[in-house]
């Protein structure tokens, strides 16, 4: 970390890329948390039973587990930026089902594409932000997804207040339609930036990765000592297999512990209180 002469606020890129990156966090506690504003106009739209609105709940995760299943694989595959900006058509694919829907079906197809986006988006989010990283500043860049989620649970909730006053019909239609924007904004954010030198060397393309460390503008010293770190862990057969399927699955357990304990109820607070 001492060989890092300059500092990250002095790198604009570095600063545009993790705070385009972190869009996605927004997308995902976003996507997450905006059934609950959106479930009681629903439920006077379509005329849903209980069973109804619980199945449009998890359908969402349905889709999350499908992703969670090829979201390592993807990003490995096509690289960081370029599953970044797969996912982003995705959301805007679901969010445009959503907001276009005439009938319950399409919005359960629509909630089943936004789980897929948001269980990849997950995965490559923090993948890149991770590697682009410097060492000595990596656990703030990379906490800078974690707060983006609460901050897009945040929104979701406060779009859904203002909608239930002003759009008490209709206003399901834009609180969906916000994740197509934010995804289209991250796309467009995200097509400038450079692919993750990491993912780079890991693919033998040493050059290429060269490039992106100068365009992060990282120094000849730091460059250097990853391309020997990388190729020490090639040699131990450290990269054998999908690095991401690993944490992937590491981080599934972990979730499914949190969930298991009840710390999820944060997603169902707009509901509980509507019925207080």
């Amino acid at each position: 970390p001492s060989r890092l002469q300059h500092s990250v606020f002095e790198n604009a890129l570095l600063v545009r890329a993790a705070i385009i990156a972190s869009l996605g966090g927004i997308l995902f506690g976003y996507d997450l948390g905006v059934i609950s504003g959106a479930l009681p106009q629903l439920k006077q739209e379509f005329n849903l039973s209980d069973t109804d609105q619980e199945i449009g709940v998890s359908v969402l995760y349905v889709g999350s587990i499908i992703g969670a299943c090829y979201g390592g694989a993807l990003c490995d595959a096509f690289g960081r930026k370029r599953a970044m900006l797969i996912v982003d058509g995705v959301f805007v694919v679901g969010a445009i089902c959503l907001v276009c829907a005439q009938s319950w079906n399409y919005i359960l197809l629509g909630r089943f594409i936004l789980g897929i986006a948001v269980s990849i988006s997950g995965i490559a989010d923090v993948a890149y932000l991770t590697e682009i990283s410097p060492l000595r500043i990596r656990g703030a860049i990379v906490s800078c997804n974690e707060a983006c989620i609460s901050l897009g649970f945040l929104l979701s909730y406060l779009l859904a207040f203002v909608l239930s006053q002003y759009r008490p019909q209709d206003g399901w239609r834009f609180m969906f339609g916000m994740a197509g924007i934010v995804a289209s904004i991250q796309f467009i954010g995200m097509s400038s930036m450079p692919e993750s030198p990491q993912w780079l060397l890991e693919n033998d393309l040493e050059r290429e990765a060269v490039e992106s460390f100068r365009c992060l503008s990282f120094g000849d010293d730091y460059i250097n000592s990853r391309l020997a770190e990388t190729r020490q862990n090639f040699d131990t057969n450290f990269y054998k297999g999908s690095p991401l399927m690993r944490i992937e699955a590491e981080s599934t357990w972990l979730k499914a512990h949190i969930r298991k304990n009840g710390m999820n109820v944060v997603e169902d607070i707009p509901s509980l209180w509507q019925m207080w």
